[in-house]
């Protein structure tokens, strides 16, 4: 009768009875060693491919990177470092007059509303390109409803323009 899984045999060909002498020293053989070795390599390789999604919901403004939080309608930066967040939160409050700060466990947050960015036409129009970015690569149909919600909430007509 042919074996279904060969591989599990190679895999598990370490395992000794948990209470005898040799199970102290016991370590998996070469074929094991070789074919985890493999498998881990495989799947290094694997992550390694995917592509990093990391900053794609940042606008810039005054050259500072802010996160674009379409759940609570605003523009959030969050950091660690009080002083720069003070910093950030005096340049901002110059330009903006909305503009709150708060404590969140080790972080500072500095963010501003949408209803105070709507009136900048530069950071619109990057704010809705970052969005229907958003739109086109988002499959929850509940995110997708919040992403739309705020675009509708960001432009002054009530339909949504991505194009395609």
């Amino acid at each position: 009768m042919p074996k279904i899984l060969p591989a599990i045999d190679v895999l598990f060909s370490f395992w000794v009875y948990p209470f005898s002498p040799s199970s102290v020293l016991a370590r998996p053989s070469f074929a094991a060693r070789s074919t985890l070795a493999s498998s881990s390599y495989s799947l290094l390789f694997f992550t390694s491919s995917l592509k990093v999604t990391r900053g794609e919901s940042q606008v810039e403004i005054l050259s500072e990177k802010f996160t674009i939080d379409y759940n609570n309608l605003r523009l959030v930066l969050s950091t660690k470092n009080s002083i720069r967040a003070l910093r950030i939160y005096e340049k901002m409050k110059n330009m903006y007059e909305k503009v709150s700060i708060g404590q969140r466990r080790e972080h500072t947050i500095v963010s501003i509303p949408f209803k105070v960015i709507a009136r900048n036409d530069e950071v619109r129009s990057a704010i809705h390109k970052v969005l229907c970015s958003k739109l086109r690569k988002v499959r929850n149909e509940r995110t997708r409803m919040k992403i739309i919600h705020a675009l509708m909430r960001l432009s002054s007509s009530k339909e949504v323009d991505c194009e395609p």
